[in-house]
């Protein structure tokens, strides 16, 4: 008797195309709002809302992707013994996809549950805390206690991809809790941590304080006086 054909395997069409660039680079800044006599205008308002809504549904997207990823990994061990060209092409596929869905799963997938309080400003919620930036300006000394008037505290650590978070939100100049120490010759977070990496382009300041901010995926630098919005993070309801 026949044995029963293997199930085909599903085309993986549905599933985002293989990127070089991140998720959160894909996604790219939030609207700033315009400010009109000293409030928000409304439609730049409701821009800044729909885009955080987007970013908010991709990631909520993410749980469907990894089916399909499970469903297409259980086709391929049921068509072991008839492995063709298209297999393979398949299978070296979902190799690729393996790192994007690992990374965008476990790092930004939202806690079910919790909200971000209103009315803040374009607020992005992770992991159970809710990171956005102020719209009042200030100088980076004073960032700390406008954000503790917000109930929440000045962004002042790298970990936990807050980061990663900042840079969906950082249209214009942002401070962000790291500054360079003379005392210590060296840039160091608020919490007392080094920064990454990815920040070694950060140069020494020796004569004025510097402090740093971030604007359209990028980390700066500039007079600590100088006024801009603050990063501000708080947990979520």
């Amino acid at each position: 008797m026949d044995s029963e054909p293997p199930p085909a395997i599903p085309p993986h069409s549905p599933l985002p195309p293989l990127s070089a660039s991140t998720p959160e680079d894909e996604w790219g800044p939030i609207p700033e709002p315009t400010i009109l006599d000293g409030k928000p205008d409304f439609e730049s308002l409701q821009a800044s809302d729909r885009a955080v809504k987007n970013v908010n549904q991709r990631i909520e997207s993410l749980p469907k992707i990894e089916a399909k990823f499970n469903e297409i990994q259980n086709v391929l061990e049921e068509n072991k013994g008839n492995v063709g060209a298209r297999t393979i092409e398949t299978l070296r596929w979902l190799q690729n996809q393996n790192e994007y869905l690992t990374e965008s799963l476990h790092e930004l997938r939202i806690k079910q549950g919790d909200k971000c309080e209103l009315p803040l400003h374009t607020p992005v919620q992770h992991r159970g805390f809710c990171y956005f930036r102020t719209l009042k300006m200030n100088s980076w000394r004073n960032c700390s206690h406008l954000c503790d008037s917000l109930n929440a505290t000045f962004l002042m650590t790298e970990r936990n991809k807050s980061m990663i978070i900042m840079n969906l939100l950082a249209v214009n100049h942002t401070w962000i809790g790291l500054s360079y120490k003379k005392e210590k010759s060296k840039w160091m977070w608020e919490d007392g941590s080094l920064p990454s990496s990815d920040m070694s382009s950060l140069e020494p300041s020796l004569d004025i304080s510097k402090c740093a901010y971030v604007m359209e995926h990028t980390t700066k630098t500039a007079d600590c006086s100088q006024s801009f919005s603050c990063a501000c993070v708080k947990k979520a309801l």
